[in-house]
């Protein structure tokens, strides 16, 4: 290895600590409360090798998010990739399901003190993220969103095409809480003592949830008209008791 390759094994050694780093303080303080002082000092790196990799705090913080979601985007492919109909599989629905939920909980994203960390990075991401510009989790992960919601509805295809978009969302929200939630507790033991509730640990919930959300995405389409029309009804009774305008 000449000298340029040994420059550049460093300089990356260096961007991994800084993201990694980056990566736990963003977690536990969340981008405001995440000082770049702090992240040099957790770095062990010196202070201006942090300006030499990222132009702002917030490029280091989108840099952060982005080297994660690439590595969630993948294992979804992957994990969608080997969905398939056969006699000794589940039903197609509930392996598809299956494979957006359990990525978060994927040994592949480090161990389990990795795994919650980046759930509760991605909660503050997903709550507290308030920029103009676009979303710091990128394309890929909208991408791979995209493709589940085409095997979904092409599986449930009773479903019009809107239809099984909002209960893709539905169930991408409700995901996505739930697995910060349980992140947070778990990496803040005083909350964890504190909730009346105690948390179950969101791989042992996935089974469950699975159900939950084959359930909704099999339900009739226009399954809320009835209550819809219900709705409907009440607001025509308020109507008619309110007084007349003289």
């Amino acid at each position: 290895m000449d000298d340029t390759q040994n420059l550049r094994s460093d300089s990356q050694r260096s961007v991994e600590r800084i993201l990694d780093a980056a990566e736990k303080t963003f977690a536990e303080r969340g981008f405001e409360g995440a000082s770049l002082r702090g992240i040099i000092a957790e770095a062990g790196v010196a202070n201006g090798a942090i300006h030499y990799h990222f132009k702002t705090k917030e490029d280091l913080f989108r840099r952060v998010i982005r080297r994660r979601a690439q590595q969630i985007s993948r294992l979804r492919i992957e994990k969608l990739e080997q969905c398939r109909l056969a006699d000794d599989r589940p039903p197609l629905l509930e392996q598809i399901i299956f494979a957006f939920m359990s990525t978060l909980v994927s040994p592949e994203l480090g161990n389990e003190e990795k795994r919650y960390r980046f759930a509760r990075l991605r909660a503050w991401v997903v709550n507290e993220y308030n920029w103009p510009n676009e979303s710091p989790l990128g394309e890929p992960a909208a991408a791979t969103d995209q493709r589940y919601l085409d095997m979904i509805a092409g599986d449930q295809s009773h479903l019009p095409r809107e239809e099984a978009r909002r209960r893709f969302i539905i169930m991408w929200c409700a995901v996505h809480d739930i697995a910060s939630a349980t992140a947070r507790a778990a990496l803040d033991e005083a909350e964890r003592k504190k909730n009346i509730h105690p948390m179950v640990d969101f791989e042992e919930q996935i089974p469950w949830l699975v159900t939950i959300f084959a359930t909704m995405f099999r339900a009739p389409a226009g399954a809320s008209d009835g209550f819809s029309a219900f709705l409907e009804r009440l607001r025509d009774e308020r109507m008619s008791d309110a007084p007349s305008v003289p």
